[in-house]
């Protein structure tokens, strides 16, 4: 079950409580327009953590400094196992993405799981390396990716289930959607924060190509804020870019 910040603000999930939960990144100039301010949107997202059985493991994505903080202000290490994931190779994390290879058809990489952990109900995953083969476009896909597997791991998911799960993964529409393969490519991402923009360019970074031509659209209702970070990631690709970029700005 996805808990959004809205669902919590408007009680949606009122009197739901949780064996397992995950915390995948946060954006705090994301929803503006619903919280009003960055820490409404991060009070609104801790109280998830009240909704947490006594002793739940809560996996966490590492790679992102807004959830190492606000799960380090909440202290919730003391109170239940705090299992960390990291694509980036985060010294601090129990499991890491290794081995990545990516194209144009997906990636191929490895979960190694550190140390054992606890799983829900009681008895531990022991230390090792699984293999996964993701069929998804999309280097932040594979952020995504390793974080599910080791909710599923930690859910009692046997691993070689979770390899065969991954690898039948379909695209999701509008994520990274290959519309078209033959020249001219066409990708579709509906991306909604600078550090998804930022993936979607690294992607298409990865994928060999003479020129790219970009349509970007501007979601005004959002807030200046985030249209600002936004305009600065669209600058940093542009200057990044090794090959002709055409960039067309609608609102």
């Amino acid at each position: 079950l996805e808990v959004t910040s809205h669902g919590i603000a408007l009680k949606r999930v009122a009197g739901l409580s949780f064996a397992l939960g995950a915390l995948t990144n946060l954006v705090p100039d994301e929803h503006l327009d619903f919280h009003g301010t960055a820490e409404h949107y991060l009070r609104t997202k801790a109280r998830f953590f009240d909704m947490l059985e006594p002793g739940a493991p809560l996996v966490v994505n590492r790679d992102d400094r807004h959830v190492r903080e606000l799960v380090g202000e909440a202290g919730l290490d003391r109170v239940r196992p705090i299992v960390g994931v990291s694509s980036n190779g985060d010294a601090g994390a129990d499991v890491v993405v290794g081995g990545l290879r990516t194209d144009a058809t997906g990636s191929v990489f490895a979960l190694e799981i550190r140390k054992p952990l606890p799983l829900v109900g009681g008895g531990e995953l022991p230390a090792g390396a699984i293999p996964l083969v993701l069929p998804v476009l999309g280097i932040h896909q594979v952020a995504n990716a390793a974080l599910a597997a080791v909710v599923a791991l930690l859910a009692g998911g046997a691993p070689a289930g979770i390899t065969e799960s991954v690898a039948e993964q379909a695209p999701i529409r509008r994520r990274m959607e290959v519309v078209r393969q033959a020249a001219p490519a066409i990708l579709d991402d509906t991306v909604g924060n600078p550090r998804s923009l930022d993936a979607v360019f690294a992607t298409v970074g990865a994928i060999p190509h003479q020129a790219l031509r970009v349509a970007f659209g501007i979601r005004g209702a959002r807030g200046p804020a985030i249209n600002r970070r936004l305009a600065a990631a669209l600058a940093r690709a542009v200057r990044s870019a090794t090959r002709p970029v055409r960039l067309v700005v609608t609102a």
